[in-house]
C-alpha cells in the first residue's frame, strides 16, 4: 500500500500480513538452531560468577563491628555494601549468552567482554549472509551495555 493505493509486489509477503510471522519463523528456524547449537555452547563458560572480594570484605567488617557493639558503623558499611555487586561482574571464567526471537526480531544478551560480543556479532553476520542470504542492518544491530546505555 503506497499513498493509499494497493500496488502488487513481485517478492516477499506484505508487511502486517498474517503469514509474515509464520513464514519468518519457518525461515529463521535455521538461525535458531545455529545460535542454540553453535553460538551458545561456544560462548557459555563457568557455573557461577566468583564472589566479589570487596563485597565479602565489607560483609566481614560489618559483622565484626556489629559484634563489637558498633551498630551504626556496621550499618554504614552494610549500606555501602548494598551499592556493589555480590558477585564479580568481571569474572574471566564466567560467560553467558542468551537468545530470544519473535518473528524476524531477535535479541542476544551476553555477559562478557565487548570484544567477545563483537566476535559473536560477526559470526552471526557471516551465518546470516552465507546460509540464509540475509544482511544485518548496521543501524539496528547494536552492541550496548545494559546498565549504562
Amino acid at each position: 500500500m503506497e499513498n493509499g493505493r494497493h500496488t502488487p509486489t513481485l517478492s516477499g509477503t506484505p508487511q502486517g500480513s498474517i503469514l509474515s510471522p509464520l513464514l519468518s519463523n519457518l525461515y529463521l528456524n535455521k538461525l535458531d538452531q545455529f545460535v542454540e547449537q553453535t553460538l551458545i555452547p561456544a560462548s557459555t563458560t563457568g557455573q557461577r560468577r566468583a564472589h566479589n572480594p570487596v563485597y565479602d570484605k565489607l560483609s566481614n567488617q560489618a559483622y565484626y563491628l556489629r559484634r563489637q557493639g558498633q551498630v551504626e558503623a556496621a550499618q554504614d558499611l552494610e549500606q555501602l555494601r548494598r551499592s556493589i555487586p555480590a558477585n564479580d561482574p568481571n569474572d574471566p571464567n564466567y560467560r553467558r549468552l542468551r537468545y530470544v526471537r519473535y518473528a524476524d526480531d531477535f535479541l542476544l544478551g551476553f555477559a562478557g567482554p565487548k570484544q567477545e560480543a563483537e566476535m559473536i556479532k560477526e559470526q552471526l553476520r557471516t551465518f546470516l549472509r552465507e546460509e540464509l542470504k540475509l544482511e544485518l542492518s548496521e543501524a539496528k544491530t547494536l552492541i550496548t551495555h545494559a546498565h549504562t546505555e
